[in-house]
């Protein structure tokens, strides 16, 4: 039984779709780096223009801009782990859920990227002056 005129073109459409397909796969597996780079640079930009926009306590925006730097050729130089990549990425999505990314939460992206750096790969100028937490301070007795 020979197959209707319907049929074959559905199949012909399936095929052609699915070879399509195919090649979109092959293209974008030969291109993953180029993807991959574009998608850091337009990370970074978006993180660097938004946390400046909003400059958390301590930093610069020279600083902001080393840090963003410095993780991007640790990113292109694989010196940072992928899962801290990966954490870096969903607290810059999660600061930028609102369309802005306030200082607390842009000093915390920052944070992240600095530990997650290797260490001397940014300026000590570079980090936020950070004020002692009163667990680290001294206890000073009472009777004094």
């Amino acid at each position: 039984m020979a197959m209707s005129k319907g049929c074959t073109i559905a199949l012909v459409v399936f095929a052609i779709f699915v070879l399509l397909l195919i090649i979109g796969i092959v293209v974008v597996w030969i291109n993953k780096d180029k993807i991959a780079e574009a998608s850091l640079e337009y990370m970074t930009k978006a993180a660097e223009k938004e946390i400046t926009a909003n400059l958390p306590p301590g930093y610069t925006p020279e600083s902001v801009h080393s840090i963003i730097e410095a993780f991007k050729d640790g990113v292109k130089s694989k010196d940072i782990d992928p899962q801290e990549i990966s954490r870096i990425a969903t607290a810059f999505q999660v600061a930028i859920k609102d369309k802005t990314i306030d200082q607390e939460e842009g000093a915390h992206v920052l944070e992240l990227i600095v530990e997650a750096l290797p260490p001397g790969t940014i300026p000590a100028d570079s980090t936020r002056s950070v004020v002692p937490a009163l667990d680290s301070l001294p206890v000073v007795p009472d009777s004094l």
